[in-house]
């Protein structure tokens, strides 16, 4: 069912041919003529740049592989200024790390991060497998014993921290007694991901223990990088796509991307920066070798993607390296309205004066020359193609903008079955509204490979891979039913079919009693072929937390099946926060693609 990219790209350049060589482009001002032509472009570049097979190939693998092998040699090379070396150099270098200092420093000798158990105390399993770990859930993961750990005072730290807690202890000291207290572990295992046509993605799962006490540590930065920084990670995409609009308008502010960002902070650089406590504490989390195959490498890098903490460190020392380079510059750090009370467009008065998550960071035009040449000094490398300083274009955490108008293309990754489809045609639509620029010919041809019988027609408010989205006006056209009527006194005004992604469910069933233990089985989840223990306060501890309900826990899954269902509304031509003017625009282009 796969269409050829070539071909969307072709259907693509058809439709804004005809568009640009229309009165309607023609009579527009030259601002509104140089907005449309910027969307255009975009459209064009995004359309297939991240189009791929779902699953990744043997040579993406490797060219993602050779790519980190680059990144990890770089940072066994690494070495901090020379002194003398530049007068600037040296004052860019000491800046930073009074800025790392006053970062991990918060008052006298109270560090933001003191010790493991602190990082224990805060611990979270990630969603994902675990090296060594059979299974993936927090009951697997915690209370049948089996934990994996790069050293024994990780283990050591974990039970200082929760022997104090005894119900919680209670869990986990019978599954360490049935399963076995830990496995050594001294290495992640490479993994790999798609990304695009043309390479994959390298991350690595972690020893169990080190992940969930790496998650503990990010989640102490994180707390100081909002009250530090004023960054919250959970918000600070929004601010980020906020002042690279400012940024397009009047050109103040200046949008940087990282090649390979996680992947160029090496073991040298964070050792000569951070706090002797607290660079202990990091380099007893992290692991210092990763697998891969039967090879097993050292990792000159700090940590890897997949590392708990990567993201939130990374933060951390881009938002120092800004810090020290506005410092330099004569400018002063501005944190802006705190993100509570933010408002939903706020003016640039009330946001920072710049911005940093992971590594798209945005900087006041003036300070870009020393924060690149800061950067630099640490071994990273700009992003040249999304780095952004000139002109009218500034591109940050998914959000493109052109003098202030959004101009974010769409990205089809996969056409294989019709909810793919359906995703990138409304996607599309949606694109072809906020612009003004038909799309008829790309939209068709997508369309063509669903059969119109098999075709489903939802309300606005579904989710894009639920069905084609559709007006009410659609089915007054000859040959489309319309949504049956329900009962409206019960607001089931309308009913039509929609498709959602089967949600898969491990059930915990009763197997056996052995001596001394019970076994329990997990329906649904053909990768264990053995019982599992039966941990009473293991199972407690999960359903208080969450993570089990209704008789098991979710599963996770790389490609989700979907199943057609009966669905109701009360009102079909309703979209959360579109206004009545998009609404308009929308009924009107919508029946011009899709009929």
């Amino acid at each position: 069912m796969d269409i050829d990219p070539s071909a969307l790209c072709t259907a693509c350049s058809s439709d804004l041919a005809k568009f640009f060589s229309s009165r309607s482009y023609l009579n527009l001002s030259p601002e509104e003529k140089g907005t449309k032509v910027a969307a255009a472009f975009n459209l064009q570049q995004s359309l297939v740049a991240k189009h791929g097979p779902e699953t990744v190939t043997t040579e993406q693998n490797d060219r993602a592989y050779a790519k980190w092998t680059k990144a990890n040699e770089k940072c066994a090379t690494w070495q901090p200024p020379e002194k003398g070396a530049d007068e600037i150099d040296e004052l860019l270098w000491g800046e930073l790390k009074e800025a790392v200092r006053r970062f991990f420093w918060k008052t006298g000798d109270d560090a933001v991060i003191p010790s493991l158990e602190a990082c224990a105390i805060r611990g979270a399993h990630g969603p994902g497998a675990s090296n060594g770990v059979e299974g993936s859930s927090t009951y697997e993961k915690s209370y049948v014993g089996g934990w994996t750990a790069t050293s024994e005072v990780l283990w050591q730290s974990y039970r200082n921290a929760y022997s104090q807690l005894p119900e919680y202890w209670r869990a986990v000291d019978y599954g360490t007694r049935v399963g076995g207290e830990f496995i050594t572990l001294n290495k992640s295992q490479v993994f790999f991901v798609p990304k695009n046509a043309d390479i994959s993605r390298l991350a690595a799962t972690e020893p169990s223990l080190n992940m969930f006490m790496q998650k503990g540590a990010s989640s102490l930065l994180e707390d100081r990088l909002v009250r530090h920084f004023g960054i919250s990670l959970e918000v600070q995409p929004e601010r980020n796509r906020r002042l690279a609009q400012l940024g397009s308008i009047d050109g103040s502010f200046a949008t940087i991307d990282l090649s390979s960002a996680s992947d160029s902070l090496s073991h040298g650089l964070v050792k000569s920066l951070l706090p002797r406590g607290v660079y202990d504490v990091l380099a007893r989390l992290r692991t210092p070798y990763m697998a891969v195959g039967q090879e097993l490498v050292k990792l000159n890098m700090f940590s890897t993607m997949g590392n708990g903490f990567t993201f939130s460190l990374q933060t951390v020392l881009f938002a120092c390296i800004v810090d020290a380079a506005y410092k330099v510059s004569g400018l002063r750090l501005r944190k802006g309205v705190s993100f509570r009370q933010m408002p939903s467009e706020p003016t640039i008065d009330q946001c920072a004066n710049f911005a940093v998550f992971g590594d798209d960071i945005i900087v006041v035009k003036r300070a870009f020359p020393l924060v690149k040449r800061l950067l630099e000094l640490c071994g990273c490398t700009l992003n040249s193609k999304k780095t952004f300083v000139e002109g009218p274009f500034r591109e940050s955490c998914g959000g493109d903008y052109y003098l202030g108008s959004p101009i974010r293309g769409v990205y089809i990754k996969l056409l294989g079955t019709h909810n793919h489809v359906y995703h990138a045609v409304n996607s599309l639509v949606n694109w072809s509204v906020e612009h003004g620029i038909p799309l008829r010919g790309l939209v068709r041809l997508l369309l063509a490979s669903i059969p119109v019988r098999e075709r489903l027609y939802v309300p606005p408010h579904e989710q894009t891979d639920a069905g084609l989205h559709v007006p009410l006006e659609f089915f007054r056209w000859p040959g489309y039913n319309s949504p049956c009527k329900g009962d409206p006194d019960l607001g089931h005004r309308f009913v039509y079919k929609a498709s959602i992604p089967k949600v898969k469910r491990v059930r915990i069933r009763w197997m056996d009693i052995l001596p001394g233990i019970a076994l329990i089985r997990l329906e649904g989840d053909k990768t264990r072929g053995r019982g599992l223990v039966m941990n009473e306060a293991g199972l407690y501890q999960c359903l208080l937390s969450g993570h089990v309900a209704k008789g098991g826990w979710a599963a996770r899954q790389q490609t989700p099946a979907f199943r057609t269902v009966r669905k109701v509304t009360p009102n079909w031509c309703h979209r959360p926060g579109a206004s009545l003017d998009w609404m308009g625009r929308w009924v009107t282009t919508a029946l011009d693609h899709i009929i």
